[in-house]
């Protein structure tokens, strides 16, 4: 019995050993593993973690062959790896190969090719055994010796790792086989050409979720855009094969008018003025139209009285909307519109939108109270406005490039990110999700929209253009209440607008359902990434 006993004892040893191997704290599992030294059971065990803990401290090993079956010699390997820590994977993928397990000359090979040495990678794969030649590491590890023979000095990967390509000597990106240049925007190239020099880079584009985009679309003219609302990475910008010939990168080139999107910024423009925005809108009863000595401005909604805010950002009342910009006035709207990016020439915001209408008379700032004629946006730009109610009411700078790596795209290190700009101050924030909530809640123009393990806040926004026929924005976060995906849907060149918002629906929830699906790695960060924002600017107020 007491055999037994000891014989127990020395096992939750060697196993919390082990545990605190598997979390990095190699004092505490060099401890356990020498407290096995004279175990009469765990003895061979306790001497094997001791040299592995050894070698990964870079101190000697005594000689002579351990058996290290029971440890997790993959995650170690795997963690040297990205790390890249050179070194140290050497030195435990040679005492791998020592101890007779083949996962020492994988991860030999992917030592020297990470290291650039091309010949010994290939020398190392050639002798693998049979059950490792087709493991994941294994053929990225051919790749980027193919890629080296290529005379790609830099491979691309996309955020999370996967391979996109390399660059060749005169800087242009060359795709993998296979792969859908539709998902890589070409407005991506540039930065990336200007990445500092390193064995590889990661962009911030997701494949997947790219990928995802591209299949909501259909058969539909559109834009649809990503972006991660903590970080500003561009997770994915893609549009339908016709918009892309007309476009070298829609989602930064193509202006259509916002549309209803923009009551969001009007009604920040009078919480700015010191307005209380239900007060106002409360007593307001909408008839449909409001006429001005030169003109009407329409409702589609037109039904009676308003109760608040959320009730017409819900609807998207026109003339609520347009009575409450002339309260704020022409220059406050101006203004509020430049803190949101309009006409910053700026290149922490490329494809900002424009103020194309900036003076007129009461029927035109109603126009401009509620996104048509005055002014006009790109997809990207309305991806980062639904971001500002997601990043603490500060609009984080849009990226392309995320990140230094390795050439086996598996040891990111973040580039420094540019600094979120302050919009609107935090406080404000609560009021303005509610009314985005409403939007998104039954009776409201996205109602239905979002799957149950997806909920978003939303607002929706339908216009024309002369000659395109008519368009629709949707712009959201998701999924709340922790919302760290900001999203654009643009949808173009319908014949009318139920067709236009129709097609903009069935996009959305295609898009939406399949958020729902990828919330295992939406609700952290690539590996590229930090969990929040690093910083902001001074507020602009």
């Amino acid at each position: 019995m007491l055999g037994l006993l000891v014989e127990a004892r020395t096992r939750a040893v060697l196993a919390f050993g082990v545990e605190r191997l598997q979390a990095g704290d190699l004092e505490a599992a060099e401890k356990c593993f020498e407290a096995l030294r004279y175990s009469p059971f765990q003895r061979s065990r306790g001497r094997a973690g001791r040299a592995l803990v050894s070698t990964l401290l870079g101190r000697p090993v005594a000689s002579g062959r351990v058996d290290l079956s029971h440890l997790p010699m993959r995650q170690v390997l795997d963690v040297a790896l990205g790390d890249a820590d050179l070194d140290r994977l050497r030195r435990t993928a040679e005492l791998a190969s020592a101890a007779g397990s083949p996962l020492g000359r994988l991860y030999l090979a992917a030592a020297a090719i990470e290291a650039g040495d091309a010949a010994r990678a290939s020398e190392q794969l050639a002798t693998l055994d049979a059950s490792l030649r087709h493991d994941p590491l294994a053929l990225r590890i051919g790749a980027a010796v193919r890629a080296r023979a290529e005379g790609l000095a830099t491979l691309v990967f996309d955020r999370r790792g996967e391979p996109v390509g390399g660059l060749d000597e005169s800087g242009a990106l060359q795709l993998v086989p296979g792969m859908d240049e539709a998902l890589i925007p070409r407005a991506a190239l540039a930065p990336l050409a200007r990445a500092p020099q390193a064995a590889g880079v990661r962009l911030s584009i997701d494949l997947d979720l790219s990928s995802l985009a591209r299949g909501a679309l259909r058969e539909h003219r559109g834009s649809i855009v990503l972006v991660d609302a903590w970080t500003g990475s561009v997770l994915a910008a893609v549009s339908d094969a016709q918009t892309s010939r007309d476009h070298e990168t829609p989602a930064l080139e193509q202006y259509r008018e916002p549309a209803s999107i923009a009551k969001l910024i009007t009604t920040a423009a009078a919480l700015r003025a010191g307005l209380d925005p239900d007060a106002e809108i409360s007593h307001i009863s909408c008839t449909g139209a409001v006429r001005y000595p030169s003109g009407t401005l329409w409702c589609p909604w037109g039904d009676g009285a308003l109760h608040g805010l959320n009730h017409a950002m819900a609807v998207s009342c026109n003339t609520s909307f347009a009575q409450l910009g002339a309260k704020v006035g022409r220059e406050g709207l101006l203004d509020e519109l430049r803190r949101w990016g309009f006409d910053r020439a700026d290149p922490d915001l490329p494809g900002s939108g424009r103020i194309v209408a900036p003076e007129g008379d009461d029927r035109q700032l109603g126009d401009l109270a509620i996104g048509l004629e005055a002014t006009d946006i790109t997809p990207l730009h309305a991806a980062l406005t639904a971001a500002v109610f997601a990043n603490g009411g500060s609009m984080p700078a849009p990226r392309f490039v995320a990140a230094a790596d390795g050439r086996l795209g598996r040891s990111p290190v973040a580039f420094p990110r540019r600094e979120a700009r302050r919009v609107i101050p935090e406080a404000w924030l609560p009021r303005l999700r509610q009314a985005m909530l409403a939007v998104a809640a039954p009776g409201g123009t996205a109602a239905f929209l979002a799957p149950p393990g997806f909920p978003v806040a939303m607002k929706t926004g339908t216009a024309s253009l002369r000659g395109a026929g008519y368009h629709v924005n949707y712009i959201g976060i998701g999924p709340m209440p922790e919302a760290r995906i900001a999203f654009e849907v643009r949808i173009t060149h319908e014949p009318n607008s139920p067709r236009a918002r129709r097609a903009a629906r069935e996009v959305t929830q295609t898009l939406l359902e399949g958020l729902e699906g990828r919330t295992h790695h939406l609700g952290r960060p690539g590996p590229a990434d930090p969990a929040r924002p690093l910083r902001e600017a001074e507020p602009l107020d």
